[in-house]
């Protein structure tokens, strides 16, 4: 590794943490994010699939709204009373300002499903270099074996491909998409 190279990396709100590191400051080189919140204002209205299908939408608003605005994303208000706060600490809306490859992973039924697909869209409008993956049969956290080696694998060949100097090892990950992953 290139000790003048710095990746950062996070899951849930770790991966909030990771994106919004990159988008404060250029020393990042590579993020990887599993599973975070990366648009506030829409953090209210995710309903992940599973509580869906359970007819769960009240629960989800009110357990959401609590965690913008009393719990670790610390708010403070609603959203409507301070929608410039929940703008400035959004990766989607400083994604101009994200200048780092970003891999960004989210399981199939997690409720940043969406999160991850706007931030994705975003940074691949941007022209950014940026990678999705969906892990199926996922929720918030990983518990398939080959998700799990799935995982660090890219993990892995992400940090290579952008942390290591030039005249490192050649197996490098790529932009593109990949695959839906499998159950194991």
């Amino acid at each position: 590794m290139d000790a003048d190279r710095i990746g950062v990396w996070g899951w849930s709100f770790g991966a909030w943490s990771a994106v919004m590191s990159a988008a404060q400051s250029d020393r990042f080189d590579a993020v990887v994010g599993l599973n975070g919140p990366m648009n506030f204002a829409t953090v209210i209205g995710d309903v992940g699939s599973t509580l869906r299908l359970e007819g769960g939408h009240d629960l989800a608003a009110a357990a959401s709204a609590r965690w913008l605005e009393s719990g670790q994303a610390a708010m403070r208000t609603s959203y409507w009373s301070a929608a410039d706060r929940y703008r400035r600490n959004s990766p989607f809306d400083q994604a101009d300002r994200i200048q780092a490859p970003t891999l960004l992973v989210v399981g199939e039924y997690d409720l940043m499903l969406g999160q991850s697909e706007q931030l994705y869209g975003a940074l691949h409008r941007l022209g950014r270099p940026v990678a999705l993956t969906l892990l199926i049969g996922e929720e918030h956290g990983l518990r398939s074996p080959g998700n799990i080696r799935l995982y660090y694998a890219q993990v892995r060949r992400w940090f290579d491909r952008y942390l290591k100097s030039a005249d490192g090892p050649g197996d490098h990950a790529s932009d593109a998409p990949t695959p839906p992953s499998g159950r194991d």
